[in-house]
């Protein structure tokens, strides 16, 4: 009886200090690289590092559009203008030159051409004068009736051709006729004594220059 009672107890005291074995042990499950672990409270232990801050790269300005240059303008500079302040020079080298023929109807005609040498000026025209009298004193007799340097009145001269300086030279016709007397050119109207020349431009005339001259003759018919 007494060993029966002691192995009872015995076997009842290993019982009471056993596990269970129907219970379950809770095993926290360890944290793994792939499993976040979650903390509710101060984290104790090393930290993790913290998130990478991004970088953000500094904005360039927005390139400044390119303003396309004016084009340069040269100004032309305006065509200088000479102001003629003075009268020409008397015409040099002067000749008349005469030669006769039919003109398109068939009359004969006389063309009269004068030249001269200068000037050939631009903006200069030579004019070219008829002496409409004798000027020497009616009783006179082989003496030129207009010579260099005499006073040619207004009244004694009307035009008769005119031309560029440039050119050189200038004609014109009148019908051929006979006429008495010291003339040098008849027009059909108008007898004349003499030929005389003067340049002309903007500032005035040049001294007249006598081209050719009829010969004074008192005993002659005029």
């Amino acid at each position: 009886m007494v060993v029966a009672l002691a192995l009872a107890l015995a076997f009842a005291g290993c019982q009471a200090g056993a596990e269970p074995a129907s219970a379950t042990r809770s095993v926290a499950p360890s944290a793994s690289a792939d499993q976040p672990v979650t903390s509710f409270g101060p984290t104790i232990g090393p930290t993790s590092e913290p998130a990478a801050t991004p970088t953000i790269a500094p904005t360039s300005p927005a390139p400044t559009p390119s303003r396309t240059a004016s084009p340069t303008v040269t100004p032309i500079p305006a065509p200088t203008i000479a102001v003629v302040t003075e009268p020409p020079p008397a015409p040099t080298g002067v000749a008349l030159a005469q030669e006769d023929g039919p003109d398109a109807s068939g009359l004969v005609v006389r063309q009269y051409t004068i030249s001269w040498e200068a000037p050939l000026t631009s903006g200069v025209t030579i004019r070219i004068y008829g002496v409409t009298r004798c000027l020497n004193p009616p009783t006179s007799t082989g003496v030129p009736c207009v010579v260099d340097g005499m006073k040619l009145p207004a009244s004694a001269r009307t035009v008769v051709g005119r031309g560029p300086a440039e050119e050189g030279a200038a004609s014109w016709r009148w019908p051929m006729a006979e006429v008495d007397g010291p003339v040098l050119a008849w027009d059909g109207e108008q007898s004349y004594y003499a030929f005389v020349v003067a340049a002309v431009n903007d500032a005035g005339r040049s001294p007249f220059v006598v081209v050719r001259s009829a010969v004074s003759c008192s005993d002659c018919m005029s």
